[in-house]
C-alpha cells in the first residue's frame, strides 16, 4: 500500500479529488448565497486538489527529500508538513467553530485520524527505517519486512478512513445546509 502506482495510491488520489470537488460545490453554493466564509471553502478545495495531485505524483517526497534529506531523517517532509498542519489548523479555528456542531466534530475527527496516519505513523515508520539503517549494517534489517509493512499499511488505512469520514461530513453538510440545488452539467 505504501508504494507509488499501487491501487491504494489511485484510490487515495480519487477520494482526495472527490473531496476537492465537494468542497468546490459548497463554495459555489456559498457564493450564490452571499456567504462571508467563501474563502475558507475555496482554500480547502485547493488544498485537497493539491493533496490529490501530490498523492498521484509524490511531490512531497521528491521536493522535501531533495531539499532537506539528511542522514538521520529520511522522510523529511514530515517536519514542514507538521508545521504547515498546525498553522493551517490554527488559521481555521474560527471557521471550524462557526460550522454546525455535527459538521465541526466530523471535520475534527476526520482530520485527527488522517493526520495520525499521514504524520504520526509516518514518523514511526521513519524511526523504524532510521533504526533499520544501523541494523542493516548488522545484517538484521529487512526493508521489506513485516514490521514496516504493518506500520505503513496502518498508516495508509488511517489516511483512508480519515478521508472517508471527511467525505461523509461534506455530503452530510451539503444535504443539511446547502438549501439551493446545485446542478453540475457536463456538455459535449
Amino acid at each position: 500500500m505504501n508504494y507509488d502506482g499501487s491501487i491504494y495510491t489511485w484510490y487515495s488520489t480519487v477520494v482526495l479529488l472527490f473531496s476537492s470537488i465537494l468542497l468546490a460545490t459548497i463554495r459555489f453554493a456559498k457564493i450564490k448565497a452571499g456567504a462571508s466564509n467563501v474563502i475558507y471553502w475555496t482554500v480547502l478545495s485547493v488544498v485537497f486538489l493539491f493533496l490529490s495531485l501530490d498523492e498521484a505524483s509524490g511531490i512531497h517526497n521528491i521536493a522535501f527529500d531533495f531539499l532537506f534529506t539528511n542522514q538521520h531523517y529520511h522522510f523529511s517532509w514530515v517536519i514542514p508538513g507538521a508545521i504547515f498542519t498546525i498553522i493551517f489548523a490554527l488559521s481555521y479555528l474560527k471557521f471550524l467553530f462557526n460550522l454546525p456542531p455535527k459538521t465541526r466534530n466530523l471535520f475534527l475527527f476526520a482530520g485527527l485520524i488522517f493526520v495520525s496516519g499521514s504524520i504520526g505513523l509516518e514518523t514511526i515508520a521513519n524511526e523504524y527505517v532510521g533504526l533499520g539503517k544501523d541494523a542493516y549494517l548488522k545484517n538484521s534489517y529487512d526493508p521489506h519486512g513485516i514490521t514496516y509493512a504493518v506500520i505503513s499499511t496502518f498508516e495508509e488505512f488511517l489516511e483512508m478512513i480519515g478521508i472517508v469520514i471527511f467525505i461523509y461530513a461534506l455530503i452530510d453538510y451539503i444535504s443539511a445546509y446547502i438549501t439551493r440545488e446545485v446542478i453540475l452539467k457536463i456538455e459535449n
